[in-house]
């Protein structure tokens, strides 16, 4: 799974249970992920078509326009495998930034 899609698995988990029952749409993932909006729906795409995510369309309507926007979540079955592999980001991210022990010549 690229970096890219992990950051918004981890992002949307974070979510999971907030008062929005986890639901997010794109520029709210964008402002938390520092991604991209093309790298971003690329992602959120993909990880719908891949079974994590579930969506919905959210209808904005104000006197001016009648607007719509897509929202995420992760599906409730796929959560703690989305925990994992967010987990499994932070662990590699962590081992590439520690401090790497001097070469020992021989």
């Amino acid at each position: 799974m690229s970096k890219t899609k992990k950051r918004v698995l981890k992002t949307l988990v974070e979510h999971r249970f907030d008062e929005n029952d986890g639901w997010m749409h794109g520029f709210q993932i964008e402002q938390e992920t520092t991604v991209s909006a093309g790298g971003l729906y690329a992602a959120l795409y993909s990880l719908e078509d891949e079974g994590w995510l579930e969506t919905k369309w959210d209808e904005l309507s104000t006197e001016a326009d009648t607007r719509r926007r897509r929202s995420y979540r992760v599906k409730y079955d796929r959560i703690q495998n989305a925990r994992k592999v967010a987990a499994n980001r932070l662990k590699s991210l962590r081992w590439r930034l520690s401090p790497q022990p001097a070469s020992v010549k021989a």
